[in-house]
């Protein structure tokens, strides 16, 4: 019988944590930042539950922009709380760093534009940005 027990380190957990760097904005403010994904269960269940009633409007066909507002703006509540874990580089309008605190980071994505709080929202819900280790099968074949 074949072992493919290699495959479990391409998993990717909830706890895992990377950078995510702001390139466009001056000086560079990095998060360190979980998945959105349903490996993050905090999240994914909170999202879930926010999300019942709009999945009754995508169901009807009825969807519009204001829709897809909201549904930024439960990614602006609920990533400071599931997701974004700290932050560096993060100044005010006076140049001053600001310590991260979850209400500091649900004041700093209700100013960020939306292309720029999508472009974060596309990061954390892609699990490859998350993976642990790719697996080299050549390796596995040398040690058998």
């Amino acid at each position: 019988m074949s072992n493919f027990d290699y495959l479990q380190k391409l998993n990717v957990t909830g706890d895992r944590i990377v950078d995510y760097t702001f390139y466009n904005i001056g000086g560079e403010p990095t998060f360190q930042v979980r998945p959105a994904t349903e490996s993050n269960k905090p999240y994914f269940n909170a999202m879930l539950k926010r999300s019942r009633k709009m999945a009754r409007v995508i169901a009807s066909g009825n969807i519009n922009a204001a829709h897809l507002d909201q549904n930024r703006d439960n990614d602006r509540d609920l990533f400071p709380k599931h997701v974004i874990v700290g932050w560096k580089n993060v100044v005010d309008n006076e140049g001053n760093p600001v310590e991260f605190t979850q209400e500091n980071a649900t004041d700093y994505l209700s100013k960020l534009p939306n292309w720029i709080l999508d472009d974060l929202r596309n990061f954390v819900a892609t699990p490859t940005n998350f993976a642990e280790t790719e697996v080299d099968v050549g390796e596995l074949a040398k040690n058998s």
